[in-house]
Protein backbone atom coordinates (compact mmCIF):
# COMPACT_ATOMS: atom_id res chain seq x y z
CA UNK A 1 0.00 0.00 0.00
CA UNK A 2 1.21 3.72 -0.52
CA UNK A 3 2.44 5.84 2.47
CA UNK A 4 0.05 7.06 4.81
CA UNK A 5 -2.10 3.98 3.92
CA UNK A 6 -0.78 1.85 6.15
CA UNK A 7 -2.02 -2.21 6.96
CA UNK A 8 -5.21 -0.63 5.11
CA UNK A 9 -6.89 -4.18 3.59
CA UNK A 10 -8.89 -4.10 -0.05
CA UNK A 11 -11.64 -5.68 -0.68
CA UNK A 12 -12.58 -5.83 -4.56
CA UNK A 13 -15.56 -7.02 -5.19
CA UNK A 14 -17.86 -6.76 -8.39
CA UNK A 15 -20.09 -8.84 -10.51
CA UNK A 16 -21.02 -10.63 -7.25
CA UNK A 17 -24.23 -10.91 -5.31
CA UNK A 18 -24.12 -9.03 -2.05
CA UNK A 19 -23.90 -11.95 0.31
CA UNK A 20 -21.56 -13.29 -1.50
CA UNK A 21 -19.20 -10.59 -1.20
CA UNK A 22 -20.06 -9.88 2.69
CA UNK A 23 -18.86 -13.68 3.76
CA UNK A 24 -16.11 -13.61 1.52
CA UNK A 25 -14.76 -10.38 3.84
CA UNK A 26 -16.12 -11.36 7.36
CA UNK A 27 -14.07 -14.74 6.46
CA UNK A 28 -10.89 -12.83 6.13
CA UNK A 29 -11.40 -10.69 9.22
CA UNK A 30 -10.03 -12.74 12.02
CA UNK A 31 -7.17 -14.62 10.60
CA UNK A 32 -5.30 -10.65 10.19
CA UNK A 33 -7.27 -7.70 11.45
CA UNK A 34 -6.85 -4.48 9.28
CA UNK A 35 -5.87 -1.15 10.68
CA UNK A 36 -8.66 0.18 8.19
CA UNK A 37 -10.18 -1.46 4.73
CA UNK A 38 -10.98 0.04 1.42
CA UNK A 39 -14.19 -1.62 -0.94
CA UNK A 40 -13.11 -1.23 -4.12
CA UNK A 41 -15.30 -2.00 -7.41
CA UNK A 42 -17.93 -0.90 -10.19
CA UNK A 43 -21.22 0.55 -10.11
CA UNK A 44 -23.60 2.48 -11.98
CA UNK A 45 -23.75 6.26 -12.10
CA UNK A 46 -26.89 7.64 -11.17
CA UNK A 47 -26.06 11.22 -12.08
CA UNK A 48 -25.06 13.01 -15.44
CA UNK A 49 -22.30 14.13 -14.36
CA UNK A 50 -20.79 10.73 -13.73
CA UNK A 51 -19.45 8.70 -17.25
CA UNK A 52 -18.05 5.24 -17.62
CA UNK A 53 -14.32 4.95 -16.44
CA UNK A 54 -14.95 7.71 -13.92
CA UNK A 55 -13.46 6.50 -10.32
CA UNK A 56 -15.97 8.00 -7.48
CA UNK A 57 -14.92 8.26 -3.69
CA UNK A 58 -18.26 7.79 -1.58
CA UNK A 59 -18.51 9.73 1.40
CA UNK A 60 -21.76 7.44 2.89
CA UNK A 61 -23.30 4.67 1.62
CA UNK A 62 -26.65 3.87 2.07
CA UNK A 63 -29.11 0.60 1.20
CA UNK A 64 -33.16 0.45 0.99
CA UNK A 65 -33.62 -0.16 4.61
CA UNK A 66 -30.74 1.34 7.02
CA UNK A 67 -29.62 4.36 7.76
CA UNK A 68 -26.45 6.32 5.51
CA UNK A 69 -23.01 5.03 7.08
CA UNK A 70 -20.56 7.49 6.39
CA UNK A 71 -16.80 6.46 4.95
CA UNK A 72 -13.66 7.55 7.04
CA UNK A 73 -13.08 10.79 6.33
CA UNK A 74 -8.99 10.47 6.41
CA UNK A 75 -9.01 7.64 5.12
CA UNK A 76 -11.18 9.10 1.92
CA UNK A 77 -9.00 12.08 1.73
CA UNK A 78 -5.65 10.08 1.30
CA UNK A 79 -7.14 7.76 -1.40
CA UNK A 80 -8.09 11.15 -3.28
CA UNK A 81 -4.61 12.54 -3.22
CA UNK A 82 -3.27 9.11 -4.74
CA UNK A 83 -5.84 9.39 -7.20
CA UNK A 84 -5.78 12.19 -9.11
CA UNK A 85 -9.22 13.13 -11.27
CA UNK A 86 -11.61 11.22 -9.16
CA UNK A 87 -14.91 12.44 -7.76
CA UNK A 88 -14.93 12.48 -3.93
CA UNK A 89 -18.12 13.28 -1.69
CA UNK A 90 -20.35 10.99 -3.55
CA UNK A 91 -23.19 9.50 -1.90
CA UNK A 92 -23.84 5.62 -2.43
CA UNK A 93 -26.71 3.46 -2.44
CA UNK A 94 -26.74 -0.12 -2.70
CA UNK A 95 -29.21 -1.85 -4.38
CA UNK A 96 -30.19 -6.10 -3.88
CA UNK A 97 -30.31 -6.47 -7.69
CA UNK A 98 -28.85 -4.55 -10.97
CA UNK A 99 -30.05 -1.69 -11.86
CA UNK A 100 -30.72 -1.86 -15.50
CA UNK A 101 -32.88 0.55 -16.76
CA UNK A 102 -32.71 4.05 -17.11
CA UNK A 103 -36.43 5.06 -15.65
CA UNK A 104 -35.42 2.92 -12.23
CA UNK A 105 -32.11 4.53 -12.07
CA UNK A 106 -33.76 8.32 -12.61
CA UNK A 107 -36.41 6.42 -9.77
CA UNK A 108 -34.18 5.33 -7.13
CA UNK A 109 -31.92 8.56 -7.82
CA UNK A 110 -35.23 10.52 -6.39
CA UNK A 111 -35.97 7.90 -3.70
CA UNK A 112 -32.45 7.81 -2.35
CA UNK A 113 -30.14 11.14 -2.97
CA UNK A 114 -27.27 9.22 -3.87
CA UNK A 115 -25.08 9.72 -7.10
CA UNK A 116 -24.33 6.03 -7.70
CA UNK A 117 -25.92 2.38 -6.64
CA UNK A 118 -24.13 -1.00 -6.27
CA UNK A 119 -24.78 -3.77 -5.24
CA UNK A 120 -22.02 -5.13 -2.43
CA UNK A 121 -20.87 -2.19 -0.47
CA UNK A 122 -23.78 -1.31 2.16
CA UNK A 123 -23.47 -4.80 3.57
CA UNK A 124 -19.08 -5.12 3.31
CA UNK A 125 -19.58 -1.28 5.15
CA UNK A 126 -22.19 -2.63 7.64
CA UNK A 127 -19.92 -5.64 8.52
CA UNK A 128 -16.72 -3.29 8.99
CA UNK A 129 -18.38 -1.08 10.84
CA UNK A 130 -19.87 -3.35 13.39
CA UNK A 131 -16.00 -4.69 13.56
CA UNK A 132 -14.79 -1.04 14.52
CA UNK A 133 -12.49 -1.12 11.31
CA UNK A 134 -12.49 2.66 9.73
CA UNK A 135 -13.28 2.28 5.35
CA UNK A 136 -13.34 3.66 2.51
CA UNK A 137 -14.86 2.83 -0.68
CA UNK A 138 -13.69 4.11 -4.27
CA UNK A 139 -16.24 2.94 -6.86
CA UNK A 140 -15.58 3.07 -10.68
CA UNK A 141 -18.91 4.04 -12.95
CA UNK A 142 -19.46 1.26 -15.82
CA UNK A 143 -22.97 2.63 -16.87
CA UNK A 144 -24.09 5.89 -16.50
CA UNK A 145 -27.72 7.07 -15.87
CA UNK A 146 -29.23 6.75 -19.36
CA UNK A 147 -29.59 3.89 -21.72
CA UNK A 148 -30.71 0.84 -21.02
CA UNK A 149 -28.56 -2.49 -20.15
CA UNK A 150 -29.33 -5.99 -20.65
CA UNK A 151 -31.01 -7.22 -17.15
CA UNK A 152 -27.77 -9.20 -15.52
CA UNK A 153 -30.09 -10.27 -12.83
CA UNK A 154 -30.66 -13.20 -15.01
CA UNK A 155 -27.57 -13.71 -15.77
CA UNK A 156 -27.31 -14.46 -12.42
CA UNK A 157 -26.30 -17.93 -10.47
CA UNK A 158 -26.03 -19.12 -6.61
CA UNK A 159 -22.15 -17.85 -7.18
CA UNK A 160 -22.18 -14.93 -9.48
CA UNK A 161 -22.12 -14.29 -13.38
CA UNK A 162 -22.91 -17.31 -15.34
CA UNK A 163 -20.93 -16.75 -18.82
CA UNK A 164 -23.12 -18.74 -20.91
CA UNK A 165 -26.54 -16.59 -19.59
CA UNK A 166 -24.44 -13.21 -20.16
CA UNK A 167 -23.34 -14.58 -23.83
CA UNK A 168 -26.97 -15.27 -24.56
CA UNK A 169 -28.25 -11.89 -23.11
CA UNK A 170 -25.57 -9.75 -25.07
CA UNK A 171 -26.86 -11.48 -28.12
CA UNK A 172 -30.24 -10.95 -27.41
CA UNK A 173 -29.76 -7.34 -27.67
CA UNK A 174 -27.06 -6.78 -29.08
CA UNK A 175 -26.79 -2.25 -28.72
CA UNK A 176 -27.88 -2.64 -25.11
CA UNK A 177 -25.07 -5.60 -25.07
CA UNK A 178 -22.29 -3.05 -26.69
CA UNK A 179 -23.24 -0.58 -24.40
CA UNK A 180 -22.59 -2.93 -21.59
CA UNK A 181 -19.08 -3.84 -23.04
CA UNK A 182 -18.08 -0.55 -23.29
CA UNK A 183 -19.15 0.57 -20.52
CA UNK A 184 -17.87 -2.39 -18.59
CA UNK A 185 -14.53 -1.99 -20.08
CA UNK A 186 -13.84 1.51 -19.33
CA UNK A 187 -14.75 0.82 -15.34
CA UNK A 188 -12.76 -2.12 -15.39
CA UNK A 189 -9.64 -0.37 -16.77
CA UNK A 190 -10.05 2.83 -14.53
CA UNK A 191 -10.34 0.08 -11.61
CA UNK A 192 -7.17 -1.92 -12.12
CA UNK A 193 -5.24 1.68 -12.60
CA UNK A 194 -6.66 3.08 -8.85
CA UNK A 195 -6.06 -0.10 -7.51
CA UNK A 196 -2.09 -0.35 -9.01
CA UNK A 197 -1.76 3.61 -7.66
CA UNK A 198 -3.33 2.52 -4.19
CA UNK A 199 -0.73 -0.45 -3.81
Amino acid sequence: MRRGLGRTATYAVYGTRAGVAAGAAVDALPGARPASAIIAGLCGSLAASHVAGDVLIYDSIGDADGEPLETDAALSETIGAALPGAHCGVRGVSAPRVVTAAAAKRELAVQSGADAVDMESYELARRLYGAGIPFAIVRCVSDGPSGDLPDLNRAFGPDGIVFLKLLLLLLANPSAGARLAIGGGRGLAALRRAMQRLR
